[in-house]
């Protein structure tokens, strides 16, 4: 008897571990591929060929959606030497924040300005494109 008792509460505990690891919750929203370019003054910003190391000079975008109805997505890309950049995100109206740095030479033109929370620019995104950021419109 004390046998049968352990072996239903073993199955039951693995019949109760199964039911959570079904498709429930949210589905991931689709996603379209943005692609683009950040120019200041006409030209890319120097950034260093690999953004991973560790003091490498980076420009990075952060996508931040903005809808009223389906707000809280947040994504980040770095953008490459040539200025090109590439990101995967829901189709939304979207803030974009742009950190850059260290500046080792010059002035900064990224600044304090675009944040995430006061960042002037902001795209809607409604299918896949290519969009061109100036910073130096802003």
């Amino acid at each position: 008897m004390k046998r049968l008792a352990i072996a239903l509460c073993i199955v039951g505990m693995f019949v109760a571990g199964l039911s959570g690891c079904g498709k429930g919750g949210p589905k991931p929203e689709p996603t379209v591929h943005v692609t683009g370019k950040v120019l200041y003054q006409g030209k890319p910003l120097p950034v260093d060929a690999n953004p991973k190391q560790l003091d490498a000079t980076r420009l990075s975008l952060t996508f931040l959606r903005i809808n009223e109805d389906k707000p809280g997505i947040s994504k980040s890309t770095h953008v490459k030497q040539d200025g090109s950049f590439e990101i995967d995100i829901p189709v939304g109206k979207y803030r974009i924040a742009v950190t850059y740095g260290p500046v080792v030479n010059g002035p900064d033109p990224v600044g304090d300005k675009f944040t995430e929370e006061d960042s002037p620019i902001v795209k809607e995104i409604n299918g896949e494109c290519n969009i061109e950021i100036e910073l130096s419109q802003y």
